[in-house]
């Protein structure tokens, strides 16, 4: 693709961008472990005309270094449309980071708060006047979340699903219709129909029982509105699951954040899912600037099933231009599995960041 569009970087050259990142984490817990690693991003990025290309590298240092293609995407611009073709991310929903109606990407299960997979699509956007957009999307081949899962009955073994084939009849589709600024709200409305991103296991009787696990069809129903008052922020988002051989549940986030003059922002948020699986949980953070360009976090969640929760406190220097260095830690008070986060490893940890951006 890039030899294909060099002639058009005469006009206006490719424009490179991303940060280097080094990472310690110690943990806490026995067995103590000290893990370092670090991070190249990449982001080429062209423009020209009505059309554009976007092409992110992410390398990895971790036991050997790995690099990857993240997104590699092509933009066209048109009067009253924009389409994107390839490896890429898409964001749906209102909420913080728990987005019920973001179900096009896969989530990445071992940062599940960071950003998520991303993955071949086909994407469209329609613009009717200057405050709705009707969008859908065409995601040719289901990506997973996991590969295997842990056997129910033996532990330490694994099993491996059945595979979805990569077929018409198995690729996803997702539509939005977003409203903005209608009385002081934006809302949205979607609906997918796709597959279920974690694979459901059954057990087969008999002598031994035999255990298997496939990832069910599934469909959405999602809604989403935000709005602000004064210098308060309000969000609501929901949606319903449809699965193919299962009940209906659903799953809702009512937030707000609010900052004060002193440039403190407090965000509140609670989050439901019915269900076998249901969950109530509590999430807050603050986020507080000092100095000229430092800042100091604090996240932290609370189970109301279990009365577990999690703390997530971070300090961030700003050492000079795009250059940060920050020191942190997470503590759970039971195990990262009790609130959702079976991949975050120990239950203490802490952890420095050394990022320069370029």
């Amino acid at each position: 693709m890039l030899l294909a569009l060099s002639g058009l970087a005469v006009a206006a050259p490719i424009s490179f961008s991303g940060a280097l990142t080094a990472e310690l984490t110690m943990g806490l817990d026995d067995p103590y472990y000290l893990n370092p690693g670090g991070e190249l991003e990449l982001n080429l990025d062209h423009l020209v005309g009505d059309a554009a290309f976007h092409v992110g590298l992410k390398g990895n240092y971790n036991d050997g270094f790995q690099i990857e293609l993240d997104e590699a995407y092509l933009d066209y611009y048109a009067e009253h449309f924009d389409i994107r073709l390839g490896k890429q991310r898409l964001s749906w929903g209102t909420a913080l980071q728990i987005n019920p109606t973001d179900v096009i990407n896969p989530v990445n299960i071992e940062d599940p708060f960071g950003d998520k997979q991303a993955l071949y699509a086909a994407a469209m956007d329609y613009y009717l006047g200057y405050n709705t957009k009707l969008s859908a999307v065409w995601v040719p081949i289901f990506k997973p979340v996991l590969a295997e899962i842990p056997h129910p009955l033996m532990p330490g073994q694994v099993i491996t699903p059945e595979r979805v084939d990569p077929k018409l009849e198995n690729s996803e589709l997702g539509v939005r219709a977003s409203f903005m600024g209608i009385n002081g709200w934006d809302f949205s409305a979607s609906y997918f129909r796709g597959w279920e991103d974690f694979p459901t296991p059954s057990i087969e009787p008999g002598m031994p029982p035999q255990i298997s696990a496939s990832f069910q069809r599934v469909q959405m129903f999602g809604l989403d509105a935000a709005t602000t008052m004064g210098d308060m922020g309000l969000w609501a988002e929901g949606a319903y699951f449809l699965p193919e051989d299962a009940d209906g549940y659903y799953q809702f986030v009512l937030g707000g954040d609010y900052g004060f003059q002193n440039g403190l922002v407090l965000i509140g948020q609670y989050y439901h899912r019915s269900g076998d699986s249901s969950a109530n949980n509590i999430i807050f953070a603050a986020e507080y600037p000092f100095g000229l360009m430092h800042s100091a976090r604090l996240g932290a969640m609370y189970s109301l099933d279990s009365n577990e929760y999690m703390l997530s406190p971070e300090v961030t220097f700003s050492l000079a231009d795009s250059t940060s260095f920050s020191v942190g830690a997470q503590y759970f008070s039971s195990s990262p599995t009790d609130l959702g986060m079976p991949a975050m490893g120990q239950n203490k940890s802490i952890y420095a960041k050394l990022q320069i951006g370029f």
